[in-house]
Formats: structure tokens, C-alpha cells, sequence
């Protein structure tokens, strides 16, 4: 008897570790995906969403550190004011490692559709899972 709920307990922990191999994944692959046709719509606000909304939120490009999502979001507004500017957003490359059951490492490629020229380069986010939800809190865009 003693076997049987043994390995009835290794099977579900299997199960549920795959799962959740599989779900995280999913899950912010739809998040990021969001991303890419609110930004592509010209909405930065929208775009934002997928941020955490914290003063303890980084923001880390070749121009320097900026902390806290309204700071972000109005950093974005300012490089980029109109939906041309913005242009269509596209994620590539991306290389999943999970750090721990509520911590992601992501890392890929951005690229920046525009009529006059277009942008690329590489990002590496920090997702956490914050009261049940999938967020970024650390964000570093070259």
C-alpha cells in the first residue's frame, strides 16, 4: 500500500511539475504577445500592463536606470509620441529559464517595424508571479 501512494505521489508531482513547465511558458508568451499588438496599436498604456506596478519596478537601457512604472511609462511616451514612431513590435529568439516556481529569466530579441527606419536589439525581463499574476519587474533592453 505504502508503494502504491508512493508512487501515485511521484506520478502527480511529475504531472504538476510539467504543467507547470508548460503553463508559465504559455502564459507569458500570451502576456508578451499582448504586448507586441498594444504597442504595434500605438497604446503605450496598454503595453505597460504586462509591467509591475511598483516605485521598486527597473528599467535598465543604454541611457540609464530608471525605476517605477509611471516613470517607464512616461519615458516611452517621451521616446516614442506617436503610434508612427512606435512602429510594429516583434519579439524573437526568446530563451525561457525559470529561476524558481514564481521567478522567470527571459531573454530575446525586439524589433521595431517603421516607415522611416527600423530598431532592434535584445532585452533580458525578470517575470515574478505577484498575487496569482505574471509580471515584469525588471527589465533590461539593449
Amino acid at each position: 500500500m505504502r508503494t502504491i501512494l508512493f508512487l501515485l505521489l511521484m506520478a502527480s508531482t511529475t504531472v504538476q511539475a510539467q504543467h507547470f513547465r508548460h503553463s508559465y511558458k504559455k502564459t507569458i508568451l500570451s502576456i508578451m504577445n499582448q504586448q507586441a499588438r498594444d504597442w504595434s496599436s500605438g497604446n503605450p498604456e496598454a503595453f505597460m500592463q504586462a509591467y509591475w506596478k511598483n516605485d521598486s519596478l527597473i528599467f535598465i537601457t543604454s541611457k540609464g536606470i530608471t525605476y517605477g512604472w509611471q516613470n517607464m511609462l512616461d519615458r516611452y511616451k517621451m521616446a516614442y509620441p506617436n503610434s508612427e514612431s512606435m512602429g510594429q513590435l516583434l519579439f524573437s529568439e526568446l530563451y525561457f529559464k525559470r529561476m524558481n516556481i514564481n521567478t522567470v529569466w527571459l531573454r530575446g530579441k525586439w524589433e521595431l517595424l517603421r516607415n522611416e527606419d527600423n530598431l532592434n536589439g535584445y532585452f533580458t525581463l525578470i517575470w515574478k508571479k505577484k498575487h496569482g499574476e505574471w509580471v515584469i519587474v525588471s527589465d533590461h533592453t539593449s
